[in-house]
């Protein structure tokens, strides 16, 4: 396996559905998408760490801290938007401040510190 682990969190979860649209909720589309993502990986020999496994909230920091206390060198929170018009998302990547993780590690960006 390799030497690297990415945490892999699936948007909302619980009570909290994240967009909608129609019968479609962003908590269910993220965790299968979070799941077939981590098979690929996993199948790359990554090491995987699944943040949110089944329909369940944590809040941002206990997601960060898991993944810290996991060993993760990296944290991808996997979200999706909704509109009733057609195309008028086309994909979104975001590097925003690791602020949870700073906050539970006192450190920089994950890609900031040294590999293991």
């Amino acid at each position: 396996m390799s030497e690297i682990t990415i945490a892999l969190d699936a948007g909302h979860g619980g009570s909290d559905s994240g967009a909608v649209y129609k019968s479609r909720k962003e908590k269910d589309d993220t965790l299968r998408l979070t799941r077939a993502v981590g098979q690929i990986l996993e199948n790359s020999g990554i090491n995987v760490y699944y943040v949110r496994e089944d329909d369940e909230y944590e809040t941002p920091f206990k997601k960060a801290t898991d993944a810290n206390n996991a060993g993760a060198d990296y944290f991808v929170s996997i979200h999706r938007n909704s509109s009733e018009r057609p195309n008028q998302y086309n994909g979104k990547m975001d590097r925003q401040t690791d602020s949870a993780h700073a906050v539970s590690k006192n450190e920089g960006f994950p890609s900031d510190r040294p590999h293991r």
